[in-house]
């Protein structure tokens, strides 16, 4: 049940979380650490030392590195990461994971020592971040709303923005599923809609609660239960019907009020632009329960964290649909550099006229906004290699497809009452080369093998002779 902390523990011991001590303001100068470091490639961030906030630390950049997400999820970094993760996320949820066999808590959970219900204020209990310039005020950027459907009963989860007001009212912004449906649901009977927000939680949860609905059937528990290999402790919340998470760090009670708004933002994106101010439905908090010496989880809302969270599970459940529909898929990857819009895909057989199908495939799903095609020769994780397929295989007459008016995702700022040209490039060696034709210069693969198995010794420190 302490898996999160287990987890920062863990991150302490392989030098991959990094302690902040001397005073911080939770005011742009916890965002401005975080921001470095993901520049830096550096290290998680812990501060323990948060003004106005006693008792309280925060965490952040936990997942600007997937080699932080693949030791959170225990499987193996590097080239055999993704293939583990598929692996993982192929497996058939099982039927002893039923609603009410997620590993119920029976005992009291730790986020229980702490309880606030009367005169809440929230921006004097939780040191919620302001991260950019523009922002409207603090917003919760990891937390996890959990809800049930008005209809069924059926719980879902995910991870939206959620801006901070004085006193016991939240913001939120359910544009995605489940939680769109379950709020316009409930507002069509004049129902309360009750709900959680959930703030750290182990990295098999946070993963699930982002993952798109067609991953596992939008079956995010059963997702989470599978990554961690064992079911989710969940238990009951005391003012609400709900059950959450028994080892999160934060958890807030509450109900979204029907029928009522109020304006949200600016607030800084994923795309590293600006949503500007909209109305969006309130959440009424009843109560605010934390752990003792709690650890608050801050995402840059506007970072690489953010995109990878997002991207990596949009990648898996595109590989698992191109590879079930066209055969010469091999791969599939969401850039992280594009903000998780463009799609590279590696084929293994460029033969047929499947190439264009391919690419509108792709285009259709999600809100990516563009797909490269390339041949499995071309790394499709370096991007030095997809620029050179791009300069050197494509001819933009022959090469180029593209579908205008095609729906845009929200937050794109160069769209246009919500539709966005998307386009798709062929970068394959084409067929007027003979076969085996246009290689690429290089130096034999055995020579590269041989000094790749021998780069200690030759590397080794020697005696100068100058």
């Amino acid at each position: 049940m302490d898996a999160f902390r287990h987890y920062l523990k863990g991150l302490e011991k392989s030098s991959e979380l990094q302690c902040f001590s001397s005073p911080i303001s939770v005011r742009y100068e916890t965002a401005a650490v975080m921001q470095k470091l993901e520049k830096e490639r550096g290290p998680a961030a812990l501060f323990t030392n948060l003004p106005s906030f006693r008792n309280w630390s925060l965490v952040g950049n936990l997942y600007t590195s997937l080699k932080r997400l693949a030791f959170g999820l225990n499987l193996p970094h590097g080239t055999a990461f993704k293939p583990s993760l598929l692996k993982r996320c192929a497996q058939p949820a099982t039927d002893s994971l039923g609603p009410d066999d997620y590993g119920n808590f029976k005992k009291k959970p730790p986020f229980q020592e702490n309880t606030h219900c009367q005169n809440i204020d929230l921006s004097t209990l939780l040191p919620v971040p302001i991260h950019c310039a523009h922002d409207s005020g603090p917003f919760i950027t990891a937390g996890i709303i959990i809800a049930k459907n008005p209809l069924t009963e059926k719980m879902g989860m995910q991870v939206i923005m959620i801006e901070v007001r004085p006193g016991n009212r939240l913001v939120i912004s359910p544009v995605t599923p489940p939680l769109d449906a379950f709020c316009k649901q409930a507002e069509e009977k004049n129902y309360s809609l009750e709900a959680a927000v959930v703030i750290g939680v182990e990295p098999a949860l946070m993963f699930a609660a982002c993952s798109p609905p067609l991953l596992f059937k939008g079956n995010k528990l059963a997702l989470a239960a599978v990554l961690r290999g064992s079911p989710i402790p969940l238990t009951s919340c005391e003012t609400v019907s709900i059950e959450v998470p028994a080892g999160a760090e934060v958890v807030l009670e509450g109900v979204i009020i029907p029928r009522e708004r109020t304006k949200m933002g600016p607030w800084g994106n994923y795309l590293k632009t600006y949503s500007w101010d909209d109305s969006k439905p309130v959440m009424e908090v009843r109560s605010v329960r934390y752990r003792a010496n709690p650890i608050y989880q801050d995402i840059l809302a506007h970072g690489k964290e953010t995109i990878i969270l997002m991207a990596l599970p949009t990648e898996i459940i595109l590989y698992q649909e191109l590879t079930a529909s066209f055969s010469n898929v091999q791969d599939v990857h969401i850039t992280h550099e594009s903000c998780g819009l463009q799609a590279i895909i590696s084929l293994q057989s460029t033969n047929g006229n499947t190439l264009r199908e391919i690419i509108e495939f792709a285009l259709n799903r999600f809100f990516i906004k563009s797909c490269f095609l390339v041949d499995t020769d071309i790394n499709i994780y370096d991007q030095d290699e997809v620029a050179w397929a791009m300069a050197t295989r494509v001819q933009a007459r022959k090469d180029f497809i593209i579908l205008p008016g095609m729906p845009a995702l929200p937050l794109d700022p160069s769209a246009f009452q919500g539709k966005t040209d998307k386009w798709g490039i062929n970068a394959t060696r084409k067929s007027f080369f003979s076969p085996g034709g246009f290689p690429r210069a290089d130096l034999p693969q055995e020579v590269k093998t041989k000094i790749a198995s021998q780069w200690e010794t030759l590397t080794a420190k020697k005696q100068l002779i100058f």
